[in-house]
Protein backbone atom coordinates (compact mmCIF):
# COMPACT_ATOMS: atom_id res chain seq x y z
CA UNK A 1 0.00 0.00 0.00
CA UNK A 2 2.92 2.35 0.56
CA UNK A 3 3.65 2.12 -3.14
CA UNK A 4 0.01 2.97 -3.83
CA UNK A 5 0.22 6.45 -2.33
CA UNK A 6 -0.02 5.68 1.38
CA UNK A 7 2.77 6.99 3.57
CA UNK A 8 1.68 4.83 6.51
CA UNK A 9 0.15 1.36 6.61
CA UNK A 10 -0.76 -0.71 9.65
CA UNK A 11 -2.63 -3.94 10.29
CA UNK A 12 -4.23 -4.49 13.71
CA UNK A 13 -6.49 -7.04 15.37
CA UNK A 14 -9.92 -5.98 16.65
CA UNK A 15 -8.51 -5.24 20.11
CA UNK A 16 -6.01 -2.80 18.62
CA UNK A 17 -2.92 -5.01 18.87
CA UNK A 18 -0.45 -4.33 16.08
CA UNK A 19 0.17 -7.13 13.56
CA UNK A 20 2.32 -5.18 11.09
CA UNK A 21 3.24 -1.58 10.43
CA UNK A 22 5.26 0.60 8.05
CA UNK A 23 9.01 0.64 8.61
CA UNK A 24 8.96 4.33 9.48
CA UNK A 25 5.67 4.83 11.28
CA UNK A 26 4.41 8.41 11.24
CA UNK A 27 1.59 7.62 13.65
CA UNK A 28 2.15 6.17 17.13
CA UNK A 29 -1.26 4.50 17.32
CA UNK A 30 -2.36 2.99 20.64
CA UNK A 31 -4.60 -0.08 20.98
CA UNK A 32 -7.28 2.08 22.64
CA UNK A 33 -7.37 4.44 19.66
CA UNK A 34 -7.82 1.57 17.19
CA UNK A 35 -10.50 -0.07 19.39
CA UNK A 36 -12.45 3.19 19.45
CA UNK A 37 -12.48 3.36 15.64
CA UNK A 38 -13.14 -0.36 15.10
CA UNK A 39 -16.07 -0.25 17.54
CA UNK A 40 -17.49 2.74 15.69
CA UNK A 41 -17.30 0.88 12.37
CA UNK A 42 -18.91 -2.23 13.88
CA UNK A 43 -21.77 -0.23 15.40
CA UNK A 44 -22.19 2.50 12.80
CA UNK A 45 -25.75 3.13 13.98
CA UNK A 46 -24.81 3.85 17.60
CA UNK A 47 -21.26 5.28 17.56
CA UNK A 48 -20.84 8.14 15.13
CA UNK A 49 -17.25 9.28 14.68
CA UNK A 50 -18.55 12.28 12.74
CA UNK A 51 -19.71 13.68 16.08
CA UNK A 52 -16.90 12.52 18.37
CA UNK A 53 -13.87 12.51 16.07
CA UNK A 54 -10.84 10.33 16.69
CA UNK A 55 -7.24 10.53 17.77
CA UNK A 56 -4.33 8.57 16.27
CA UNK A 57 -1.06 9.00 18.05
CA UNK A 58 -0.96 12.65 19.07
CA UNK A 59 -2.94 13.87 16.06
CA UNK A 60 -6.65 14.72 16.18
CA UNK A 61 -8.98 13.85 13.31
CA UNK A 62 -12.48 14.62 12.16
CA UNK A 63 -14.50 11.90 10.46
CA UNK A 64 -15.53 12.82 6.92
CA UNK A 65 -17.04 9.44 5.98
CA UNK A 66 -18.31 6.44 7.93
CA UNK A 67 -20.10 3.26 6.87
CA UNK A 68 -20.24 -0.38 8.00
CA UNK A 69 -16.77 -1.16 6.57
CA UNK A 70 -14.63 1.99 6.44
CA UNK A 71 -14.09 5.35 8.08
CA UNK A 72 -12.17 8.22 6.53
CA UNK A 73 -10.54 10.72 8.86
CA UNK A 74 -9.02 14.12 8.10
CA UNK A 75 -6.43 15.62 10.41
CA UNK A 76 -7.31 18.79 12.29
CA UNK A 77 -4.83 21.59 12.89
CA UNK A 78 -1.14 21.42 12.19
CA UNK A 79 0.92 22.37 9.17
CA UNK A 80 -0.84 21.99 5.81
CA UNK A 81 2.09 19.95 4.48
CA UNK A 82 1.95 17.53 7.42
CA UNK A 83 -1.81 16.94 7.51
CA UNK A 84 -2.96 13.40 6.86
CA UNK A 85 -6.01 11.67 5.45
CA UNK A 86 -6.45 8.33 7.20
CA UNK A 87 -8.75 5.47 6.25
CA UNK A 88 -9.52 2.51 8.48
CA UNK A 89 -11.19 -0.61 7.10
CA UNK A 90 -12.60 -3.34 9.33
CA UNK A 91 -12.57 -6.98 8.26
CA UNK A 92 -13.63 -10.05 10.28
CA UNK A 93 -10.42 -10.52 12.29
CA UNK A 94 -8.88 -7.07 12.27
CA UNK A 95 -8.46 -3.77 10.50
CA UNK A 96 -6.16 -2.03 8.07
CA UNK A 97 -5.07 1.60 8.46
CA UNK A 98 -3.76 3.65 5.56
CA UNK A 99 -2.59 7.26 5.75
CA UNK A 100 -1.65 9.63 2.97
CA UNK A 101 -0.66 13.29 2.94
CA UNK A 102 -3.43 15.73 2.14
CA UNK A 103 -3.82 17.11 -1.34
CA UNK A 104 -3.70 15.11 -4.54
CA UNK A 105 -2.93 11.76 -2.89
CA UNK A 106 -5.44 11.92 -0.04
CA UNK A 107 -7.97 9.64 -1.75
CA UNK A 108 -5.24 6.99 -2.17
CA UNK A 109 -5.65 5.94 1.45
CA UNK A 110 -9.36 5.23 1.03
CA UNK A 111 -8.97 3.41 -2.29
CA UNK A 112 -6.17 1.19 -0.94
CA UNK A 113 -7.87 0.48 2.38
CA UNK A 114 -11.18 -0.39 0.70
CA UNK A 115 -9.39 -2.74 -1.70
CA UNK A 116 -7.58 -4.62 1.09
CA UNK A 117 -10.66 -4.68 3.32
CA UNK A 118 -12.81 -6.16 0.55
CA UNK A 119 -10.16 -8.76 -0.29
CA UNK A 120 -9.68 -9.87 3.32
CA UNK A 121 -13.45 -10.11 3.81
CA UNK A 122 -13.79 -12.14 0.60
CA UNK A 123 -11.47 -14.81 2.02
CA UNK A 124 -13.30 -14.70 5.38
CA UNK A 125 -10.36 -13.19 7.22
Amino acid sequence: MEGEGCSYVGFFDLQGNKWAESRNPILAITPEQIRHIVNAIASSNTVDLRASGAKLGTRKFICVFQDENVVVLKQLGGDADDKLMVSVGRFFKGCVVGAAPGGEREKCSRISVEKYTEYLKSINY
